[in-house]
């Protein structure tokens, strides 16, 4: 049976992890499928260009409302799919819709008009199972998505992604330039690759390059040579093929390094730590006001530095494997502890234990797609 599917999704991570296997998923079952983006700090407003990119249908939250799209053809039956965003909000816009709501959701959270909840573990389904609500548990669905890799003839690629808002590459690709510099210093074998996230202004970004050294082209340029070293850049989504490491911001970035089992270092850096979009009270604070800037970054460092985990593969795994560097961060910091953990045992055993996280997660986005055409 054909379906009307509306995926609720609020950033760049989860429109190219999530929302995109589940699509693929979905359209191969004969539906049709959109986005709704619902206004969020954590998106990057390239979400609409993405979702264009990839071939979907994309609201904005407010025309959604207003278009009410799912009424067009009555004879198809509409599901809202949440894969993103407030969970209460989302239930509130698929009841004033009378559109059947499923939502995956992280955290065992409930809300009023979810028919089911869709969990990434095992662990969620069952808590949520005992508050007496419909739980399956599917997995990550990013494991279902086959990514773009291209081999750089090079000894020891090395990856670091700078994040997909530009809040964070903007700071975020000075920092690790810097640190990969640093490591080609010390192992001349290693070859910086940057894959920039599609939802970056490319002539941002490639104004941002030129400043730090010498480009091969003012557009989108592939190469940048900074203190002499060679470093490459790739702005179509392809990863490097065989790195050696993947130095990260926390997001959904970190599964892709899992699904091709590359070591992973991931990095949390305080040092702009009033820049960082949170929910709630902290989230209101306005940074930009005399004196609120150091008490947010304060209230903010002091927040992370108690999270158990900042690294989804850690979260999954519940236990540190995945080294963390979290704080005032400094770039030789980073190169030094990227180059430990290239030349300790811990690779191997990050590899074993990725090899083991996509086994049990693959089929998710199938699992998903079976709950929303049910």
């Amino acid at each position: 049976m054909r379906y009307q599917v509306y995926m609720v999704v609020n950033s760049p991570g989860e429109m190219a992890g999530w929302a995109r296997p589940v699509a693929l998923e979905l359209t191969r079952r004969g539906c049709s499928v959109s986005l709704v983006i619902p206004p969020c700090q954590y998106a990057s407003g390239g979400e609409e260009d993405l979702c264009a990119a990839m071939g979907y249908r994309s609201y904005r939250l407010g025309r959604f409302i207003l278009d009410r799209p799912w009424l067009a053809d009555p004879s198809v039956p509409a599901r809202l799919l949440r894969l993103g965003w407030d969970l209460k909000l989302t239930a509130l816009l698929g009841s004033a819709g009378g559109l059947v709501t499923d939502a995956y959701v992280g955290a065992p959270r409930t809300a009023r008009g979810v028919r089911t909840y869709l969990t990434p573990d095992w662990a969620g389904r069952d808590v949520l199972a005992s508050r007496g609500v419909n739980a399956v548990r599917v997995g990550y669905p990013i494991f279902d998505l086959p990514l773009k890799t291209r081999r750089f003839h090079a000894p020891r690629p090395v990856v670091f992604m700078v994040g997909s808002r530009p809040f964070e590459a903007l700071h975020a690709l000075p920092f690790m330039v810097e640190a990969a510099w640093t490591m080609a210093q010390t192992d001349p074998g290693v070859l910086p690759v940057f894959p920039l996230a599609r939802t970056l202004d490319p002539d941002v970004m490639g104004r941002l390059l030129a400043s730090l050294g010498e480009v091969d082209r003012p557009q989108r340029p592939g190469l940048l040579a900074y203190r002499g070293v060679p470093m490459a850049i790739t702005w179509d989504g392809s990863l490097p093929e065989g790195a050696f490491l993947w130095v990260a911001l926390p997001g959904t970035n970190n599964l892709e390094a899992v699904s091709l089992g590359v070591p992973l270092l991931v990095l949390l850096p305080l040092n702009r730590a009033w820049e960082i979009p949170l929910d709630g009270i902290l989230g209101m604070i306005p940074a930009h006001l005399p004196g609120l800037r150091g008490l947010k970054k304060w209230l903010i460092s002091r927040a992370a530095l108690r999270l158990p985990h900042v690294s989804l593969p850690n979260r999954i795994l519940g236990r540190r494997l995945v080294p963390e560097m979290v704080g005032d961060l400094e770039p030789r910091q980073v190169a030094r502890r990227a180059l430990e953990i290239m030349g300790s045992p811990l690779g191997e055993e990050m590899r074993r234990a990725f090899l083991q996280i996509r086994r049990e997660n693959l089929g998710a986005s199938r699992r998903i797609a079976q709950v929303v055409t049910s």
